[in-house]
C-alpha cells in the first residue's frame, strides 16, 4: 500500500508535468519566442501607462547594419490581449534594430524614413485633436533562440493645453472675439525623437467654448502641440480679432518651465517631456483703449502663479 508521502509526492510530480504538458514533450503551453514589451514609466507619476495610454503600435525592425527587414503593426485589441507585448516570430536569431511609432494614424500623421510628420492644411495650420503619439527605439538587440522579453521604454511626443481666458468685465465675449495659437517648428519629429522642421507650425483649438460663469467672462480652449524642447522658439499669441491687438505673444516653454518647482529634481527637458498635461489660465483686464482693449497682467501654469510683467522673458 503506497504511503502517504510517496502519494503526496505522485501529486506534485504530476502537476509539473501538465503545467507545461510535459507527458508528452508538447512545450506548447510553455511561453517560447522573441517578445518586446512596451512600456510607458517617462510621465510624470512615474508609473507604466502604457495599458491605459496606448492604442496601438507599429514596430519597424531593422538587420544589425540597418537594412530594413519589414513593419509589424498590431491593432489595440491585440495589443492589449497581450498586456502589451508583442511577439516577433519571423525573425531568426541575431542581431537587430526596432524602431516602436505609437498612436499613428492616417488622419493625423504620415510616417516616412525620415520620421513622422503632422498632416497640416495648405497654410501649415493644425486644429485637429492629435492622438497620443508614442516613440521608442532599441539597437543592437541579440534575438536568441529561446524564449526572451525585450522592454522597450516609450516617450511620450504629444502636449495637451487646457487655456482659459477670464476676464472681468460685464461685457459678455463675442464666440469669435479671440484667436489663441501656438506656433512651433516641431511638426516633423525624427527617428530618435527630435523634432525638426524649417517650416512652423500653427496649433489652433480644437474645440472652444465662451460662457458666464456668475458674472466671469471665460474662453474654454484645448490645444495640441508636438514635442516641446527647452530652448526651442514656441510661441503662444493671443490675439483679439476685432481690433488686431495681440494681447499676448510670450515664449510659451520658457513659461512652462516656471512651473517646474516642485519638480526640481528634473531637469528641464525631462519634465517637459514627463508633463504632457498643462492647464494655462489668463486673467484679462479691459482698458479704455479702443485699439489695445484688454491687457494680461497675470497668468497661470498649472498651479503656479505668473505676474507676466514681472518676468524678463519676452525675447
Amino acid at each position: 500500500m503506497m504511503s502517504k508521502i510517496g502519494a503526496c509526492w505522485l501529486a506534485i510530480f504530476s502537476c509539473l508535468c501538465f503545467a507545461c504538458s510535459w507527458v508528452d514533450d508538447d512545450l506548447s503551453d510553455c511561453p517560447s519566442g522573441f517578445w518586446l514589451k512596451l512600456s510607458y514609466r517617462y510621465n510624470i507619476l512615474n508609473v507604466d501607462a502604457a495599458f491605459t495610454q496606448l492604442k496601438n503600435a507599429s514596430i519597424f525592425i531593422f538587420d544589425e547594419t540597418g537594412n530594413y527587414i519589414e513593419t509589424r503593426h498590431v491593432d489595440s485589441l491585440i495589443l492589449h490581449q497581450n498586456n502589451c507585448q508583442v511577439r516577433l516570430e519571423s525573425l531568426s536569431p541575431g542581431k537587430y534594430n526596432f524602431l516602436v511609432w505609437s498612436g499613428l494614424t492616417d488622419s493625423c500623421y504620415e510616417c516616412s524614413a525620415s520620421g513622422v510628420r503632422l498632416l497640416c492644411d495648405a497654410s501649415g495650420t493644425s486644429s485637429k485633436q492629435l492622438p497620443a503619439l508614442f516613440h521608442g527605439r532599441l539597437e543592437g538587440v541579440e534575438v536568441p533562440e529561446e524564449y526572451t522579453v525585450r522592454e522597450v521604454p516609450l516617450i511620450k511626443l504629444t502636449h495637451r493645453f487646457t487655456c482659459v481666458l477670464q476676464g472681468q468685465n460685464p461685457t459678455p465675449f463675442a464666440d469669435d472675439e479671440f484667436l489663441l495659437e501656438i506656433r512651433a517648428f516641431n511638426g516633423m519629429i525624427d527617428h530618435r525623437s527630435q523634432p525638426f522642421d524649417s517650416v512652423e507650425t500653427c496649433y489652433l483649438p480644437f474645440y472652444q467654448t465662451v460662457a458666464d460663469l456668475s458674472g466671469l467672462q471665460v474662453v474654454h480652449s484645448e490645444l495640441n502641440t508636438l514635442r516641446l524642447l527647452e530652448n526651442d522658439d514656441t510661441r503662444l499669441i493671443l490675439t483679439h480679432r476685432f481690433t488686431g491687438q495681440r494681447v499676448l505673444d510670450i515664449p510659451l516653454t520658457k513659461y512652462l518651465l516656471l512651473s517646474r518647482e516642485a519638480y526640481s529634481g528634473m531637469t528641464p527637458q525631462e519634465y517637459l517631456d514627463r508633463q504632457d498635461q498643462y492647464t494655462l489660465i489668463f486673467f484679462l483686464d479691459a482698458t479704455e483703449d479702443k485699439l489695445k482693449p484688454y491687457i494680461c497682467p497675470l497668468m497661470k501654469v498649472n498651479n503656479w502663479m505668473v505676474r507676466i510683467n514681472d518676468v524678463d522673458l519676452e525675447s
